[in-house]
């Protein structure tokens, strides 16, 4: 009897070393969450050797619009400190890391990687920590701005000190 081809839909594959792991259990489950959307970025080839291990995206946007937008336009999705104590969970128990930090309102995304430090993680053990974001820079439009002895410049206001 031979073999069909069974036609795979898309989806990914998880290690069951992984999925029995102490840091694995010890994640919330925002994280939880959040690795499995890095694991389904993933490119694999047939022997499950991932192909950009060290180059997959994760935006702030993409996570907030997860599940689209409401009537009213809003995010339906995943709130920025969600994300960003997510983000913190996988890489302290190992799992991600970040290859190249994204900058701010630069369309320069962030870039991680994912890693096998999971496999060596015990509780009180940080792994890696995520990097302080770059600041965007705020232009006033005053010279010699001093925003603690500053003049309102509203035309009601003139001259009032704050």
């Amino acid at each position: 009897m031979s073999r069909k081809k069974r036609n795979i839909k898309s989806g990914t594959w998880f290690q069951r070393e992984m999925a029995m792991s102490k840091a694995y259990w010890a994640l919330s489950g925002t994280a939880k969450g959040l690795l499995t959307l890095f694991l389904l970025k993933r490119d694999m080839d047939n022997q499950h050797n991932v192909i950009n291990k060290n180059n997959i995206t994760m935006t702030y946007k993409e996570l907030e619009n997860l599940h689209g937008q409401n009537v009213f336009g809003k995010p339906e999705g995943l709130s920025r400190a969600s994300v960003k104590r997510g983000l913190d969970g996988l890489m302290a128990k190992g799992f991600i890391r970040v290859i190249h930090q994204g900058g701010a309102f630069q369309q320069d995304k962030t870039i991680f990687g994912l890693t096998d430090d999971w496999r060596h993680w015990f509780p009180g053990l940080v792994v890696e920590k995520r990097p302080p974001g770059k600041k965007a820079s705020r232009p006033t439009h005053e010279k010699n701005f001093n925003p603690h002895n500053r003049t309102l410049t509203h035309p009601h206001n003139r001259n009032l000190k704050t």
